[in-house]
């Protein structure tokens, strides 16, 4: 039994194709937030939300190459860290640093566009006595 899971966690740490999907999956997540933020803003987190988006669907893209081919790549804004004179690993350090502050922050922006848009809202309320 020990040998049997063992064998499962090697295959999943091991293998691009596992890997490419997460990265497609989070992207996708990144997308919608992306999205997400632009849309529950009413427009006023545009300059958020687009290239949260935008790098989200370069995650998306790559982590689907990479699952259908087996082979993993670089995304573009890794490659074009890279073009800037980052190493691949400081790139890819700060690729993935943005993925997780996109989340982060464009969370943080639905959930101000949330509250503010409930205390625009709030109803007044008339006491008869």
């Amino acid at each position: 039994m020990g040998r049997v899971s063992h064998s499962v966690v090697d295959f999943m740490l091991n293998n691009p194709r596992f890997h490419g999907s997460l990265q497609a999956l989070g992207g996708l997540g990144e997308m919608g937030i992306g999205g997400d933020v632009t849309l529950a803003t009413y427009g006023a987190g545009t300059p958020f939300g687009w290239p949260i988006m935008a790098h989200g669907l370069d995650q998306c893209i790559t982590g689907l190459s990479t699952a259908f081919t087996g082979r993993p790549r670089d995304t573009l804004t890794s490659q074009l860290l890279q073009k800037a004179g980052l190493s691949d690993e400081a790139a890819n350090f700060v690729d993935s640093g943005l993925s997780i502050g996109g989340f982060l922050g464009g969370g943080y922006l639905i959930q101000c566009a949330r509250v503010a848009t409930i205390a625009a809202f709030s109803c007044n309320v008339i006491s008869y006595n």
